[in-house]
């Protein structure tokens, strides 16, 4: 889902588009398709950038552009275990 779906500064008009406030003839593709990080400047944004609605549309953001590092695969703690031991 774009980061956009869960800013306050989105709004749909009356087709298909989405606009805002930092792009109020249309949301860049580079933005839309979550490409960038529109938390930081992005060319033509006139200043405007994510505003998140609530604390879950804030973590969400987070998730999307800073994804925590997936741990290793391990496989039961006992058979590594027995694996190492030889």
């Amino acid at each position: 889902m774009p980061i956009c779906m869960v800013c306050r500064h989105l709004t749909r008009d009356a087709g298909w588009g989405y606009r805002c406030a930092a792009f109020p003839s249309g949301i860049p593709d580079a933005i839309i398709e979550s490409r960038v990080d529109h938390r930081m400047p992005f060319n033509g944004d006139n200043g405007v950038r994510f505003w998140p609605v609530d604390d879950d549309a804030s973590a969400y953001a987070e998730d999307l552009f800073n994804p925590a590092p997936e741990a290793p695969y391990a496989e039961d703690d006992k058979e590594v275990e027995a694996e190492v031991a030889g």
